[in-house]
């Protein structure tokens, strides 16, 4: 009769375990999709902006050749491609807490000027914006264990007082582990210092590139040390 005892609560223990491994997402199944920005602009400013608006706009002028080429260059050193390597360099998903999902790119999200010009990336890019104020996924995935991270700016500043400085926005939408319908929000933007960039000269390009991307990917890894000390907007199920 002991035995017997025995065997049925190592059955009832067996049955326990498989039911929560049936719960458990397998290896592999769980997804975070990644949208890089291809959303640039720069500035360069000078001591005329502190002289109103006379002031600013004159600055404006003075630098509007230089800014172009500051926009040019953020495009070329911070391709989505640039920013998917620098990601996967930071351990994007370790870093966010899901060391065991699964990196998926998506589509990256159209410049402004570039919407302009094409009705249908406009369309594209507003429904993006839509998507991200609702509750729903933004991708067609259906993974139950899911989460989405979403560049949201990349910005140069250059002025007297603070110098070269590069920002990045970022917006994670974590849907937890069990397929939930709504999820944990955190929003934010960090910068950091841009050594080398602009480049001065061809000799400093690599110097640039390299420093610029070293803000970028920098930059990811302080917002989410900052995102980790602030309460999320939504609960999800985990």
């Amino acid at each position: 009769m002991k035995t017997t005892k025995i065997i049925m609560a190592g059955m009832a223990l067996s049955c326990c375990s498989a039911a929560q491994a049936q719960d458990m997402p397998s290896a592999g199944s769980c997804e975070l999709h990644i949208w890089p920005s291809d959303d640039h602009d720069g500035a360069q400013r000078g001591l005329l902006t502190g002289f109103g608006l006379i002031g600013a706009a004159a600055d404006v002028s003075m630098h509007d050749g230089k800014n172009r080429t500051i926009k040019a260059s953020l495009r070329d050193y911070l391709s989505p491609e640039a920013q998917i390597e620098e990601l996967r360099a930071a351990d994007a998903a370790r870093a966010l807490g899901l060391p065991d999902y699964r990196i998926v790119v998506e589509q990256p999200i159209s410049s402004k000027e570039a919407a302009k010009a094409d009705p249908s990336l406009k369309q594209r890019r507003d429904a993006m914006k839509a998507s991200l104020n609702g509750s729903g996924r933004l991708s067609d995935a259906a993974a139950p264990c899911y989460a989405e991270l979403i560049g949201t700016r990349i910005y140069y500043q250059k002025d007297p007082i603070y110098g070269s400085q590069l920002y990045t926005g970022w917006t994670l939408r974590d849907f937890g582990r069990n397929g939930a319908t709504r999820p944990v929000v955190s929003k934010g933007q960090v910068k950091n210092s841009a050594r080398d960039f602009p480049p001065k000269t061809p000799d400093m390009v690599a110097a640039a590139q390299s420093g610029l991307r070293e803000a970028y990917r920098k930059g990811f890894l302080e917002w989410v040390q900052k995102k980790q000390d602030k309460p999320l907007s939504q609960t999800a199920s985990r």
